[in-house]
């Protein structure tokens, strides 16, 4: 569905074709894995909210530009978080939602 989401976003915001829909598509996929890996990694190696804010700040921007406005704010959870517990549980959230991607 959020694959579907996004295909809709690239066609209609910036009248796209097909094929360069799905390159666009498969680069977004490759640039949220590596935020993902990025994020697990950060919360592995510790406690380091500067880093981890500005990670959760980058993947805010990508899924907006990826039309996943809901999921954008989900990553602005984390963004905001006071600690890594509650920045570590946002992005669960957001790691199972974009599962789904």
């Amino acid at each position: 569905m959020l694959r579907e989401i996004s295909r809709k976003y690239y066609t209609e915001e910036f009248q796209l074709a097909p094929t360069d829909v799905d390159d666009l598509i498969n680069e977004a996929f490759t640039t949220l894995n590596r935020s993902i890996k990025e994020f697990e990694k950060l919360f592995a190696d510790g406690d380091d909210m500067a880093a981890i804010r500005e990670a959760a700040h980058a993947m805010k921007g990508n899924l907006l530009n990826m039309g996943l406005d809901d999921q954008a704010d989900m990553a602005l959870s984390i963004e905001r978080s006071d600690n890594t517990d509650t920045a570590q549980d946002h992005f669960s959230n957001l790691k199972k939602e974009l599962e789904a991607f």
